[in-house]
């Protein structure tokens, strides 16, 4: 891969990693913050054993998810001022692969999920992401092999 090429990668891909992440960390803030606010105040939540299991399941999910977003929110950081300078290449790398990992583990909890409809749309969203997650890291190795030389 050319180091132009791997730029470029890094760029455009950032950029929509970056406003996903965002969403993303937005979404699991409300989630935590709601499973919370729904299990101290309604009464229901409050003396219903499943209620209770079900808040603090969406409490979970919600820091999860907004911890995926995060990282992911850096990786995109990352990624893009890897693109304009490889003295960031290193950190780009560290953060491709911490998303690899978080994409891959969202992967797995869906597919675990009980009530999971629509397998196709989690396999078609685990490739794509696996496949935009490989390129940012092989992208991001290629800057940090650049900032050493």
């Amino acid at each position: 891969m050319t180091l132009e090429r791997a730029k470029t990668i890094l760029k455009y891909c950032g950029i929509v990693i970056a406003v996903g992440a965002i969403l993303t960390t937005a979404l699991g803030l409300f989630l935590a913050f709601g499973g919370g606010y729904a299990s101290t105040n309604m009464p229901e939540a409050q003396t219903d054993p499943e209620m209770q299991k079900g808040t603090l399941a969406i409490m979970i999910g919600g820091i999860l998810m907004a911890i995926s977003g995060i990282i992911h929110l850096l990786q995109g950081i990352f990624s893009v001022k890897a693109s304009n300078n490889s003295k960031f290449g290193k950190k780009a790398y560290l953060f491709g692969i911490l998303g690899l990992i978080a994409t891959v583990a969202s992967a797995i909890s869906q597919f675990t999920a009980p009530n999971q409809t629509n397998k196709l749309s989690t396999i078609v969203g685990l490739v794509g992401g696996i496949v935009v997650s490989v390129a940012m890291v092989f992208a991001a190795k290629a800057v940090k092999e650049d900032n050493t030389l």
